[in-house]
């Protein structure tokens, strides 16, 4: 059975940003979520190098999430690092006893389990929506079995623009409605589009 990313909490490494400032010490952070008190407090640290370390004592075990600085663009993004692999993350997932990365925990995305029919689905409805969704209902745009002919150029656009967009939305539906056919031939026997 997949464990999937979204049933578990996680840790960014935005939350770190002051903490990066700030003097050495014990410190605690104020989750909204519920987690244990050995997950929000930590010991703020230096290296030898002048790199910060938090380190958290969970269930015995030290869990070193360095913070790290990337200076290869001019916003100085923050990184945090999976104490188990030491790559530089944007988040770690909280478990019971640790925290990690989504490898080390071998988290899978759920659209990794998605069919490329529902790939194709999703993909169609996001480009519905950003085509129409400022002046549709969220539901008649995300309903598959409405046409595109319901609605019409949005105001603002070029008819150029318009164009290319909705090719784009008609290509994906054309691959969708094939293979959905191809499903209910494999179910049903043949089935006849009249």
């Amino acid at each position: 059975m997949r464990n999937y990313t979204n049933e578990y909490l996680k840790i960014k490494a935005s939350i770190f940003k002051q903490v990066s400032k700030i003097a050495l010490g014990r410190y605690s952070f104020t989750f909204n979520h519920d987690v244990s008190k050995e997950h929000k407090s930590f010991n703020l640290l230096e290296e030898s190098d002048g790199e910060r370390v938090a380190v958290f004592n969970i269930k015995g075990s030290e869990q070193r999430i360095r913070l790290v600085y990337d200076n290869s663009s001019a916003s100085n993004k923050l990184y945090i690092t999976c104490p188990h692999c030491n790559l530089k993350k944007q988040h770690l997932y909280i478990v019971a006893n640790a925290y990690a990365c989504r490898k080390c925990l071998s988290l899978h995305y759920r659209s990794q389990s998605q069919s490329n029919q529902d790939r194709l689905g999703r993909r169609i409805r996001t480009l519905r929506l950003k085509l129409w969704g400022q002046e549709h209902k969220h539901s008649e745009l995300t309903n598959l079995f409405n046409h595109n002919s319901r609605w019409g150029k949005p105001k603002w656009m070029r008819w150029h623009t318009y164009f290319s967009k909705l090719n784009e939305i008609i290509s994906y539906e054309e691959k969708y409605w094939s293979l959905a056919l191809e499903q209910l031939n494999s179910m049903y026997g043949q089935v006849g589009i009249r």
